[in-house]
């Protein structure tokens, strides 16, 4: 026992829990040592678990070296110790090599138990009555032939027999089981072969009269113009159903050649055939009523149509129901999303019954009268634009109120078949009108004020609400237009901008507004021309009046400065 082996032996040892454990792990101890002798361990060999054993590693294998690996004579079969040479039918000689069911394993050779049976094939066979294996494996014995039919040939005490027919002489010849009363080849027995131009009848050679030849491998003399066996030659056969004339086959009046689906080939009448109407292999739905009359298949009951070739009721049909190609449609719920099966009643398609559901046939669809806004009651009926059908009726949703053929919103009224503008509180002469002390604005609501015509005398509407002319404080910045300030909007001409803080109306070149008067710096005329007020802090600026005024960006100045 190596070191690491002893380590954790005694490791487990000192760790053990209980006595079985214990046991079960000195038990595999003593096996690994006894047991073990001569295994050859390996580095593909699997390692060991944990606990120093085999368990579910390898089923009855030893832990030697920390591999697990089979005791010496046993392999290694997908996680079990297997003695290959042994038994067992399952793993006999080799791995996964199974002896049949009625075989066993001895010393690794898949044998036979019983008396006198032979393994073939993996198979326990009696080769003295076996057809497949008679007298050894894989003899088989011959099929007999004779006129083109087969007879079997028995397996008697390992040997091939024919099976004795009356009217008929089976002989096994070289292998295989001929008729001597008409085998050319061996006619009368094994090693009587008869002349060309002979043929064996009766188990004689005999010549055929003029006009007749022999065939070979059937007996009697055939006449190659008549005969549709041999039409015009041995084994050149006719179609099923068509004869030999001065040696062509021909099939009869109105009947043309077609081949079966075996490939066969059949002399048909396209006029009738079921299987052959109009055309070889079309065939006619015999099971929903079809009959082949002047070559097209058609409905052998009049009160059937013929729709897709099959023959249907269509005054009940749902696929075709009135006619051919008329389906009956789906119907589809609205309330709960589920679809029902249409019924063909008389030729008309017909709604469910007893689905609690009001469907209806509108056209081509089937409609649920109670949700649908295109017809809503009935077929036709349909609802007004953000109108619903609610129950079978056109109405408005909870929130919502009735207002000639649509709904208003929770918050608009109607005035005269229209919904009002929101903020709309009145109709007054069909208009709609906004309360006391509001007007109406041009994008239908109501404000105070929409622009300064409506604000009384010097006041200004800012944001809807009127205010007095120059009250700020301003929201521009300096060198901001005046036009789009509304705080200094009304102040005149002569305000152009915002000082820097935002707080009061500029007057260019001239000083600030105070209360809506400007009040130029001291001792400091207003301005006398353009060129004063181009030389402020505004570019473009004109003098009217005796004030400095902003032109949104263009110099209107009479003259050019110097």
């Amino acid at each position: 026992m190596d070191g690491q082996r002893f380590d954790a032996l005694a490791k487990y040892f000192a760790s053990a829990r209980s006595r079985r454990g214990l046991l079960k792990t000195v038990l595999a101890t003593t096996v690994g040592l006894l047991g073990g002798a001569g295994a050859e361990v390996t580095e593909a060999a699997p390692r060991c678990a944990a606990n120093g054993t085999c368990d579910g590693v390898l089923d009855g294998g030893v832990c030697l070296r920390n591999r697990c690996v089979c005791p010496k004579g046993e392999r290694d079969c997908n996680g079990a110790c297997v003695n290959t040479r042994g038994s067992n039918r399952f793993n006999c000689g080799s791995c996964g090599r199974k002896c049949g069911d009625e075989a066993v394993c001895r010393e690794g050779r898949c044998t036979c138990d019983g008396p006198g049976l032979t393994l073939c094939s993996g198979e326990c066979v009696d080769t003295r009555q076996s057809g497949s294996h008679c007298g050894g494996c894989g003899r088989d014995c011959p099929i007999c032939m004779s006129d083109g039919s087969q007879f079997g040939a028995l397996c008697v005490a390992g040997q091939c027999e024919p099976v004795a027919f009356e009217g008929h002489s089976f002989q096994i010849c070289n292998g295989k089981c001929v008729d001597t009363r008409n085998d050319s080849q061996s006619c009368g027995s094994c090693t009587n072969r008869c002349q060309k131009g002979k043929v064996c009848d009766g188990g004689v050679c005999n010549g055929c009269p003029t006009g007749k030849f022999a065939c070979k491998g059937i007996s009697g003399c055939h006449d190659f113009s008549t005969d549709p066996e041999h039409c015009n030659g041995c084994f050149k056969k006719c179609p099923f159903g068509a004869n030999c004339t001065s040696g062509e086959c021909r099939c009869p009046e109105g009947q043309v050649v077609c081949k079966d689906p075996s490939g066969t080939k059949i002399c048909v009448d396209k006029r009738v055939d079921q299987y052959h109407c109009g055309r070889c292999n079309r065939i006619c739905n015999t099971e929903s009523g079809e009959t082949c009359s002047a070559g097209k298949c058609d409905c052998e009951n009049a009160a059937l149509t013929h729709c897709d070739d099959e023959c249907v009721d269509t005054q009940q049909n749902n696929r075709n129901c009135g006619g051919c190609g008329q389906k009956c449609p789906l119907c589809i719920s609205q309330s709960n999303d589920s679809s029902y099966g249409v019924r063909c009643v008389g030729g008309q398609c017909a709604p469910p019954e007893d689905t609690g559901i009001n469907f209806a046939i509108c056209g081509d669809a089937c409609l649920d009268l109670d949700y649908d806004r295109r017809n809503c009651g009935t077929c036709g009926n349909k609802c007004a634009t953000g109108v619903e059908c609610i129950q079978g009726s056109c109405g408005c949703p909870n929130d919502q109120s009735k207002c000639g053929d649509g709904c208003c919103a929770a918050n608009r009224i109607c005035c005269d078949h229209n919904c009002c503008d929101a903020g709309v509180t009145s109709c007054s002469n069909g208009q709609c009108a906004c309360p006391a002390g509001k007007v109406r604005c041009q994008n239908g609501g109501c404000a105070v004020c929409c622009s300064d015509s409506d604000c009384g005398e010097n006041q200004v509407c800012v944001n809807q609400v009127c205010q007095d002319e120059g009250e700020g404080p301003c929201t521009g910045v300096r060198g901001t237009p005046t036009q789009d300030l509304p705080c200094c909007r009304g102040l005149g001409a002569s305000i152009s901008a915002c000082d820097s803080g935002g707080n009061y109306c500029l007057v260019p070149q001239t000083g600030i507004s105070d209360g809506g008067v400007c009040q130029p710096p001291e001792g400091s005329p207003l301005c006398r021309d353009a060129c004063d007020c181009a030389a402020g802090p505004f570019a473009c600026v004109d003098c009217v009046n005796g004030l400095c005024i902003y032109e949104g960006g263009r110099c209107n100045g009479h003259r050019n400065c110097t």
